[in-house]
């Protein structure tokens, strides 16, 4: 058996564990599946499995590690110029900083490249992207301005005024 079919039964059987909820079982048997992909230079190969591990690692709690493993298989979907793959990782890596570190800020560019990506393709997930991308646009809002301030951007957007404008003249990067 040559080692890219190696990979891929590897990839199948922890595939299968992770239908099991065998965790552990899973991220051994995808670690030995990077292992193999690094090996033969499958840099497609590198980034799925990397993103398989780094759900892994968030479903047992190990949020740090999960972050890491999306930021390296980010990476390389930028480098090998998967869009779908990219804009996946980034609203996954997006949505995971908001939820588990509070970072707006560092979502926010994330978000908006797969909010463009999905446009640009024109795939289903846009219309998701777009209501997380405005959630975290609030959200980095609100950690820019003071209490006082937000709320007039509150009332500035039910009264249909342009908010927008007027946060990035408080000094908002949007």
């Amino acid at each position: 058996m040559n080692p890219q079919e190696k990979a891929v039964q590897l990839h199948e059987m922890a595939t299968s564990c992770l239908e099991k909820n065998e965790l552990e079982k899973a991220l051994t048997l995808y670690q030995d599946c990077f292992q193999i992909m690094e090996q033969i230079d499958d840099e497609p190969g590198k980034a799925f499995v990397l993103h398989q591990m780094a759900s892994i690692h968030l479903q047992r709690g190990e949020v740090d590690e999960s972050l890491s493993m999306y930021k390296d298989s980010l990476q390389i979907t930028e480098k090998i110029g998967d869009l779908k793959g990219l804009a996946i990782t980034s609203g996954i890596l997006a949505k995971l900083l908001v939820v588990e570190k509070e970072d707006y800020t560092a979502a926010w560019p994330l978000i908006k490249k797969a909010v463009s990506i999905f446009a640009h393709l024109k795939l289903p997930e846009l219309e998701k992207t777009q209501a997380d991308a405005m959630y975290i646009l609030t959200g980095k809002i609100k950690q820019s301005l003071d209490e006082k301030q937000f709320t007039t951007f509150e009332e500035m957007l039910k009264n249909g005024k342009d908010a927008l404008s007027w946060a990035k003249e408080q000094g908002v990067e949007i």
